[in-house]
């Protein structure tokens, strides 16, 4: 149950999803909207479409079932992406790369709020026994921040006051990122030069 609970909330998060919502208007502009009316309408059609999608699930979870919608999520959102990415790179600005910009985020803004997004917290409720369903659904979200934090700790690296050359030294083979404040490029301010 912990894995399941645990799996859906991470994969409900590492969507993409807020990025793609908090960057739409980036992302139109890259795509060649330049009037702020229609950047505007773009933006707004993506929030009219996340609440109807939200809507639509309400009436379909029960009818078709949580899996499913979990499937039909996850492959249209794929494809959402994929298209998004392979329209920005190759079609570039113009009529064209600005419908198929709009069409793929709202897109995979319908597949989320129809799918994974709702079915996620759904499902979690169900899975638990009724005498630790709050505290095992919490748990989930509380994993993903105790997870970040290691992973912080790990891998991330402190770029506060280094150069593009120290940061990219940080990453080069043979060095291990370890956990403290002094990382390799700060070894500079530690040596004395003559």
């Amino acid at each position: 149950m912990l894995i399941t609970g645990f799996g859906i909330q991470c994969f409900q998060q590492i969507t993409g999803i807020d990025a793609t919502v908090y960057y739409s208007p980036e992302i139109f502009k890259a795509a060649g909207i330049v009037d702020n009316s229609k950047l505007l309408a773009a933006t707004v059609a993506v929030g009219v479409t996340k609440t109807a999608f939200i809507l639509t699930a309400i009436f379909l979870i029960d009818k078709v079932g949580r899996k499913p919608l979990l499937y039909v999520s996850t492959i249209g959102m794929t494809v959402c992406l994929f298209s998004l990415g392979s329209t920005l790179s190759f079609v570039g600005e113009g009529s064209v790369g600005v419908a198929l910009s709009i069409l793929s985020v709202c897109g995979n803004v319908a597949f989320f709020s129809v799918g994974i997004g709702p079915v996620c917290w759904v499902l979690t409720s169900e899975i638990f026994p009724l005498k630790v369903r709050a505290q095992a659904s919490a748990l989930g979200a509380v994993a993903l921040s105790a997870l970040s934090v290691a992973f912080v700790y790990k891998c991330v690296p402190e770029t506060k006051g280094k150069s593009l050359e120290q940061i990219e030294l940080l990453f080069q083979d043979g060095y291990e990122l370890q956990g403290s404040e002094v990382q390799l490029g700060d070894v500079e301010h530690l040596v004395l030069k003559e």
